[in-house]
């Protein structure tokens, strides 16, 4: 069995190898896009995000790019069981040619952590979470959504044909969504997450990147005049984004069901000619608007931000070549020691 594609901070395929194009370019009642955003703040605990602020962001894409069913959860309304009920609600709408997209902002963890505090002792060692909260806004091993069982909702509920889309930006170390079991076989499903390393994940004030990545890289194919690419270039795009802008300093993962390419899935999100992301909209030629950002961005963000890489001219032939993917264009980033000036000989890769 073909095992798919799990790829860490390097390009894909990012040709279009796909049948169906983005539903935006083809007729409205064969072919819908419906997405469920999940987002928590965890105001109510130690470990605080502005995760609100992203998913309203994508919230904003999909609005823009035409989404037919867009149905987004917010912090306290975001218990384990509601976001069961909302992969169902928002699944059930779905047909064979359609997209079901799942985005989600939080704070991962893992089962075998959550087990050792007290949790359920009969998941996965290895099983990621999506950290979910109680009606109180807390969370605890109780709250924790495995990768099992938020894979088990999907499947049960979305038709096979049906192309998949996970999202996570994800407070954590790991990937959280895993489509590498049997059970994906045939589907037509890709998810790409951001996070840190384990070393880093708590630092808190990276999330957000991979939204902002992914946002910038719709703009910048847009000003290049992509409009319909495959999963896979906008991945490639992001990942540039995420190195020019923020540092690299989150990690991007992209996996693929079995069977499935980078490339045989087309980006779901279309918005009009014209798209700016939110960065793109606060930077200026002499300065940041940081009024503007504040309802937008994190401050935190802004903080760690090359403010000069936003809205640089590019050569079109050179970033579709790179876009495009293929050997020797990118090599995988070096490790954050590196960044911080380590010696040659200390070097390893992620």
């Amino acid at each position: 069995m073909n095992g798919g594609v799990f790829v860490l901070n390097e390009l894909v395929n990012g040709q279009a190898n796909f049948d169906k194009a983005a539903p935006v370019f083809l007729h409205e009642e064969d072919h819908q896009a419906h997405m469920l955003l999940v987002a928590m703040d965890y105001s109510h605990t130690n470990r605080p995000l502005t995760c609100s602020i992203d998913a309203r962001n994508m919230e904003e894409l999909g609005e823009q790019s035409c989404v037919r069913t867009l149905s987004a959860i917010y912090n306290e309304q975001c218990t384990k069981e509601a976001v069961l009920q909302a992969i169902r609600t928002v699944g059930s709408k779905c047909r064979p040619d359609d997209f079901f997209v799942i985005y989600f902002a939080g704070h991962g963890a893992n089962m075998s952590d959550a087990a050792s505090e007290g949790g359920d002792e009969t998941k996965g060692p290895h099983d990621e979470a999506l950290m979910c909260v109680n009606n109180m806004g807390g969370v605890s091993p109780q709250t924790l959504l495995s990768s099992s069982e938020l894979c088990a909702e999907v499947l049960g509920t979305v038709p096979p044909e049906t192309r998949t889309l996970f999202l996570a930006d994800c407070c954590h170390y790991a990937s959280v969504v895993d489509l590498s079991g049997p059970q994906w076989e045939g589907r037509q499903a890709i998810a790409i997450s951001g996070c840190q390393d384990l070393q880093c994940h708590s630092d808190n004030i990276w999330g957000g990147l991979l939204t902002h990545s992914l946002l910038l890289a719709v703009e910048k194919l847009s000003r290049v005049g992509r409009d319909h690419y495959s999963v896979g270039m906008l991945f490639n795009a992001a990942l540039l984004e995420d190195e020019a802008v923020f540092g690299g300093r989150q990690d991007l993962y992209i996996q693929t069901a079995p069977g499935m390419g980078t490339d045989s899935i087309a980006w779901p999100f279309v918005p009009p000619p014209g798209y700016q992301a939110p960065f793109s909209r606060c930077a200026t030629p002499f300065c940041f608007d940081h009024q503007a950002a504040a309802p937008l961005i994190s401050p935190d963000l802004v903080n760690i931000t090359a403010l000069d890489a936003l809205n640089v001219p590019v050569s079109i032939e050179e970033y579709i070549s790179q876009v495009q993917g293929g050997a020797g264009l990118m090599t995988s980033k070096p490790c954050r020691a590196c960044r911080a000036g380590c010696s040659t000989g200390q070097c390893s890769v992620q």
